[in-house]
């Protein structure tokens, strides 16, 4: 019975470390796809850097030179929007993130779950410890506690 207990204790722990986590996630997810035009609105297009694009330049000599980057490079050579700062290579989409954020949360609402009915179940053999405890008052405390560990260790054996 004691197994059981700390076993929950132990899932109820990392139930709030892993809801403390998808909680920062969320909010990170939340603060990237917030629309600059209407913060209450999330804005899913793409952002600069991740627009492959295909540009000319010259060369020293003047010669025509097709080369490949992402908008948002090059807008930073072009210093049309004044100082643009480009976000690392390659940034986590937060589109995926989101999704994998949620992913998460179904597990730890499935962990929630499976919590709650190990906790239901030591409900449940608590009073079936006390309906036994009653229904062997006549044998010594010793032998009981021998029947009751017995049954508790067969039954807990699932878990």
């Amino acid at each position: 019975m004691d197994k059981l207990k700390e076993s929950n204790g132990q899932a109820m722990a990392d139930l709030k470390k892993l809801t403390k986590r998808l909680n920062l996630m969320l909010d990170a997810c939340d603060r990237m796809l917030r629309d600059i035009d209407d913060p209450s609105r999330y804005d899913l297009g793409l952002r600069a850097e991740e627009v492959p694009v295909t540009y000319e330049t010259r060369d020293d000599n003047g010669k025509v030179c097709r080369k490949k980057s992402t908008l948002g490079l090059l807008l930073a050579m072009i210093g049309s929007e004044g100082d643009v700062k480009i976000a690392a290579p390659h940034p986590p989409d937060p589109r995926n993130l989101l999704l994998n954020t949620c992913h998460e949360l179904r597990m730890a609402v499935t962990t929630c779950v499976q919590l709650m009915e190990r906790m239901t179940d030591v409900e449940e053999l608590e009073s079936l410890k006390e309906s036994l405890m009653t229904a062997f008052a006549a044998v010594d405390d010793a032998k009981k506690q021998e029947i009751i560990s017995h049954l508790s260790e067969r039954i807990l054996g699932q878990y």
